[in-house]
């Protein structure tokens, strides 16, 4: 039967995935982004700069003399622009919507990386526990191979040169798989390194976890982060189309103005003059303009609403692909556990017993310890496929791996 070890291996992954989601400098980016769009966010809400004008007006040019005539004068003039609608609020909500992804998008990010870190860990497992099942059973082909050169060498006739070769070459090929397997354990400890200094993984002392099992309790996909980040995008789509309509709506600017005069020639003090405007923009190009830019906003909407849809369809299928993966090597599982590694172990022990009572081939015996190695090798990958699966299905069910 496979078992997984040690909670202290549990910890030790636990331990990788918070120092791994602690450096992420993914999750930094995100942060400072959405700390970046909020802050646009109050100054998009803001008003523009009100303008500042001065000016001389109505100087006569044939003396240049201020006070000829009286609408000669300096004027002073401050005016403010407003835009049409409810852009102001519109622009600052839409802005702040946007801000509002980053925060399931981290979500979302953990979850992934709690998934891609758990899913290497049980890939080096694998490596790390076919090496000491290998380990552990090469013993018994040395020992094999040391009856068969000694047979070999007091001439005993069951015993030939054939045997020695073939169990000096198992011991080869158990060799060349020890040593496959020690370089794809050191690829994924490298991949591990991705997200984790390989400092931090110098002294994890084994791969395994505890066996996981899958959540339990009602699923609601649409509250999966990956379902969750499109919905906060349509939500800022939207905010974008409803600016994009306040948008076509006309601004319009109020001016003031102060005018300074001088006395005129006898030198009767003139009145100062104040002026007050409004002007506002007239939609005459509304057709190709803002007409288009709303059509291009509720398009876009529409696109991440189909998008939303596509991607709920491969939540569902990949957790059904996964749940009927799951059903299959838990088949698997029983098969190996309730019949066939007894049988190879009862095979392998009866070729044993029947070459050392000169009823048995050795080829049977290199035979049946062989498929006993390669069965325990089995049943160690569906263990530990199976919790790579249960690790899929807990990402896409929103379980913590």
């Amino acid at each position: 039967v496979c078992t997984f070890t040690t909670a202290a291996s549990a910890s030790e992954l636990t331990r990788v995935i918070a120092l791994a989601l602690e450096r992420d400098h993914w999750l930094r980016m995100s942060i400072a982004e959405e700390r970046a769009v909020r802050a646009e966010a109050v100054a998009a809400g803001e008003l523009a700069d009100p303008r500042l004008t001065a000016s001389l007006a109505n100087l006569p040019v044939d003396s240049f003399d201020f006070s000829q005539e009286p609408m000669t004068q300096v004027v002073v003039g401050l005016s403010q622009s407003f835009p049409g609608g409810d852009t102001r609020r519109l622009r600052r909500e839409s802005l702040a919507r946007l801000g509002d992804v980053s925060p399931v998008e981290r979500e979302l990010r953990k979850a992934q990386l709690r998934r891609d870190i758990t899913l290497l860990w049980l890939e080096t497992a694998l490596a790390e526990e076919t090496i000491r099942l290998i380990e552990a059973d090469r013993v018994l082909f040395e020992q094999l191979e040391d009856v068969t050169r000694a047979s070999y060498g007091t001439g005993t006739a069951r015993v030939n040169q054939q045997d020695l070769v073939r169990a000096q070459l198992e011991l080869a090929r158990l060799d060349e798989r020890l040593l496959s397997l020690g370089n794809t354990r050191q690829r994924k400890i490298d991949q591990l390194g991705e997200w984790v200094p390989a400092e931090s993984l110098a002294d994890v002392t084994s791969f395994n976890i505890e066996p996981q099992t899958p959540g339990t309790g009602a699923i609601d996909l649409k509250q999966h982060p990956e379902i969750r980040v499109l919905d906060q995008q349509i939500v800022a789509a939207r905010s974008r189309l409803a600016l994009a309509d306040a948008a076509g709506r006309p601004g319009w600017t109020l001016s003031t103005g102060y005018g300074f005069r001088d006395a005129d020639r006898t030198g009767r003090d003139l009145s100062d003059i104040l002026s007050v405007g409004f002007s506002m923009a007239l939609p005459v190009a509304r057709k190709n303009r803002q007409d288009k830019s709303i059509e291009a906003a509720a398009e876009r909407v529409a696109a991440l609403e189909s998008k939303r849809l596509l991607q709920l369809q491969a939540l569902e299928s990949r957790l059904a692909d996964q749940m009927g993966t799951l059903a299959w090597l838990d088949q698997q599982r029983e098969l190996y556990d309730q019949t066939l590694l007894q049988q190879m172990q009862v095979l392998a022990g009866a070729s044993l017993n029947a070459y050392t009572s000169d009823q048995g081939d050795f080829a049977d015996v290199m035979r049946a310890h062989l498929a006993q190695l390669n069965a325990r090798v089995e049943a160690k990958r569906i263990a530990i496929e199976r919790q790579k699966v249960i690790t899929r299905i807990n990402y896409l069910r929103g379980v913590p791996s």
